[in-house]
């Protein structure tokens, strides 16, 4: 695996912290289910408390286990822009049609928030997805063989891989702002829709069983971008199957490649 990092498959391999993300998610969702019963200062308070027992606990837990900063390198830091970037992008598609501060919808942001907040900082390394990670920067730092810090794994991996996982990401990260421009502009044009047929507003669009009416240049651009959807994202999960699986560009950590299983079967016990 590039990296050498683990993800964890099963609710035992996780780390506490991974563990805390789902838990505090998990109430999250809980709050979004009945939020029309909830104020949104008491659903607020409820994340403040939520998130502050888990960075407790998991302070707590590093204090106890001498746990150490690995620190992070620019590829840490630029992924972490981006994971940061993509969910503004998310949330802010997202607002025409669920806005922030109404009762039904502040939960799911603020599990949306959470996960964000989760990712950023397994980027930048000061959150560990599995235990068998965290594990690694808790106590004395471990020498290698008396000479001084342990070597980071060598990454002999071919040029030509490293490009088509660089193009497939360009493309991913394209098809991905294409979906939420469709997202937004459904919202947008939705909202200011008017609910009878005017001069200029003489196109359907339905919601959920409610109809408006937008002009004919609103209709045309989300069909566009509708068509442009349910094409590009099929296509580009098909095309990372066949990268990962078929060709042996490695996309999925854990998830082994037929080459890595051919390999496998074929060295010597």
């Amino acid at each position: 695996m590039p990296g050498g990092r683990m993800y964890p498959q099963s609710w035992r391999e996780m780390s506490l912290d991974m563990k805390l993300c789902l838990a505090s998610v998990g109430c999250m969702v809980g709050v979004w289910i009945a939020g029309d019963l909830l104020p949104i200062r008491i659903q607020l308070l409820i994340a403040l408390m939520v998130a502050a027992l888990a960075v407790s606990l998991s302070v707590r837990r590093r204090r106890q286990m001498d746990w150490r900063w690995p620190g992070t390198n620019v590829k840490g830091v630029l992924r972490a822009v981006g994971t940061a970037a993509a969910f503004a992008l998310m949330f802010f598609a997202c607002r025409p049609s669920f806005p922030f501060f109404e009762r039904g919808c502040l939960g799911w942001y603020l599990a949306g928030v959470m996960i964000a907040l989760f990712s950023i900082l397994d980027s930048l390394h000061v959150v560990q997805p599995s235990e068998a990670d965290f594990l690694k920067f808790c106590g004395p730092p471990k020498l290698s063989s008396g000479e001084g810090p342990q070597a980071a794994p060598s990454d002999d991996e071919p040029l030509w891989q490293r490009a088509a996982r660089a193009i497939f990401g360009v493309l991913f990260v394209a098809v991905w702002i294409e979906f939420m421009a469709s997202f937004y502009f459904f919202g947008v044009y939705f909202r200011n829709g008017a609910p009878k047929p005017t001069p200029t507003q003489t196109e359907q669009l339905i919601n959920h069983g409610s109809a408006v009416y937008v002009t004919p240049v609103q209709k045309h651009l989300l069909d566009r971008l509708d068509t442009w959807s349910f094409t590009c994202i099929p296509a580009i999960m098909v095309a990372a199957a066949i990268l990962h699986f078929i060709v042996g560009v490695k996309l999925f950590d854990n998830t082994p490649t037929l080459w890595e299983i051919r390999n496998r079967k074929n060295k010597p016990a």
